[in-house]
């Protein structure tokens, strides 16, 4: 009975010193953003539900643009507006450069323990040579994006293909578009793609969508980091589908060689600035005056880790959103093709270059990037210093989120917010007009933005433009467009939905 109560003691004082301490400076930490009251143990959990960023875009409006959150006893403070984003991201940036103490697990366990671009810790020097090298594989490999432009067309042309033997029959295409945009990243970066039916490709989604459940903000074994050390089932799941993920990557990447003549793919780049970062050459790209920092094997492929699994989950996401609001709104799509019809060469399908000379086309995808906010929370921030935001004290070492979906929804910004109006980016003449400065973050913004965004937004155009190009879609059994959110864990996409595809031309 003893053991019985010393091992329940020692179960429970980390548990009991956390709800005492958070407790402690919820009461004593002074000039705090306002939010609601935390429970022991839960915080403000209770509150959240599974679409995280539409609770606490609600909750914003009760307790203000910048909010104190409790998830557990971590306290994160949630900024939901333009002016505020702006001052973390961009005027701030630095303060607010760091990631979390307290990783979530599946980004611990994805970044080998904050070691990517993603997560790595308060923009030190080896996360800046990660992004020194990305740039400089991109420009040896890709330079003026047109071998990586040839290679996108080539995968949706296959798409395009393959769709119609379901043209006039209902189909739910996510496992189409998935297979397109992983082909795309896999024809990127690893210069292969996967044929239907691969049995890798179906061990790749099937882990995706393992990994996906654990994103989202509050999951108990973040709150609760002992039960990571259980023998949980989903735990387990968990481990072994990064696991597998990471032996994809690692046995891609160990297949290529540094001493090849020719740049097939980013991969070969990437290890070609890897042996010359390792050699020393003065000419070398990456290497500045004084750079004496050589990254390990591991952080170079956490770079592709990056490039590959964020990129084919960020850009399915928007092309599935851009397919279901078209699909929802037939005279809108029918207003994109016959734009693309009047504009373009009829033998020559629309092309990356072109977005400049359809701005209707260029403005329905910002607003399929607005509403469709596919990361409604951007990855949190902390604060790496004592911080002073609008009158209030953010001590050293909070989590902050930025909710873009919020900032998006803003009526303060956007009229009728949720309305899919690309016309709101056209001025009177019909021109495109980019959105209001500070107040759009599909790819965040400042030192922390997406360093995959031009390949992000090129792979999201060319394959709704030639998708639309090729094919009318219409929904079946559209239901209310407001209803139609998954739930949400990192990545916003709609729930299952089926479309008829008729042939253009």
């Amino acid at each position: 009975m003893v053991m019985f109560t010393f091992v329940v003691c020692i179960i429970l004082a980390p548990l009991i010193w956390r709800i005492l301490s958070s407790y402690w400076s919820y009461f004593t930490t002074r000039d705090l953003p306002p939010g609601p009251f935390p429970l022991p143990v839960l915080g403000n959990l209770h509150l959240i539900g599974s679409n995280a960023h539409v609770t606490l875009a609600k909750l914003s409006l009760s307790h203000g643009d910048l909010m104190t959150i409790y998830f557990g006893s971590e306290r994160v403070v949630v900024v939901s507006s333009s002016e505020l984003a702006r001052e973390v991201l961009v005027r701030q940036s630095y303060v607010f450069g760091g990631r979390p103490l307290n990783l979530p697990y599946v980004a611990i366990l994805f970044s080998h323990g904050g070691k990517n671009i993603a997560f790595r810790e308060n923009m030190c020097p080896r996360w800046k040579k990660q992004r020194k090298i990305f740039h400089a594989a991109v420009k040896m490999f890709g330079s003026g994006l047109l071998p990586l432009h040839v290679q996108v067309c080539d995968v949706v042309k296959d798409l395009v293909t393959d769709l119609e033997v379901h043209v006039g029959t209902p189909r739910d295409i996510a496992h189409d578009l998935f297979l397109c945009v992983a082909n795309i990243i896999c024809a990127m970066t690893f210069g292969s793609k996967y044929e239907r039916g691969d049995p890798e490709f179906s061990i790749l989604m099937k882990n995706f969508d393992v990994v996906q459940r654990f994103v989202a903000p509050g999951n108990l074994i973040d709150v609760i980091p002992l039960l990571r050390q259980l023998p949980l089932k989903r735990v387990t799941e968990l481990r072994s589908a990064v696991g597998l993920l990471d032996t994809i990557v690692s046995r891609k990447y160990h297949e290529h060689s540094s001493n090849v003549d020719e740049i097939r793919d980013f991969t070969d780049a990437l290890k070609k600035q890897y042996e010359h970062d390792m050699e020393g050459e003065e000419n070398d790209v990456i290497r500045g005056k004084n750079d004496d920092i050589i990254l390990t094997s591991e952080e170079i492929m956490l770079i592709i880790t990056d490039m590959f699994f964020a990129g084919i989950e960020t850009s399915t996401s928007s092309v599935l959103w851009g397919v279901y609001y078209l699909a929802f709104y037939p005279d809108l799509q029918d207003e994109v093709y016959d734009e693309m019809t009047r504009v373009l060469d009829p033998d020559t399908p629309p092309n990356f270059s072109d977005r400049h000379r359809l701005p209707f086309l260029s403005a329905t995808i910002t607003e399929v990037f607005r509403c469709g906010s596919i990361v409604p929370l951007l990855l949190p921030h902390r604060t790496i210093t004592d911080a002073s935001i609008k009158g209030f004290r953010i001590p050293k070492d909070t989590t902050v989120l930025v909710n873009a979906f919020a900032i998006h929804n803003d009526t303060r910004i956007w009229a009728d917010p949720h309305a899919f109006r690309p016309a709101r980016f056209l001025d009177e003449n019909g021109n495109f007009t980019s959105p209001p400065p500070f107040a759009f973050y599909p790819f965040s913004a400042g030192k922390r933005v997406c360093v995959g965004e031009i390949l992000g937004k090129m792979i999201v155009f060319v394959t709704l433009a030639r998708l639309f190009y090729n094919y009318r879609l219409t929904i079946v059994d559209s239901g209310d467009l407001g209803a139609n959110e998954a739930n949400a864990a990192s990545i916003r996409k709609p729930k299952p939905f089926q479309v008829v595809l008729e042939k253009r031309h």
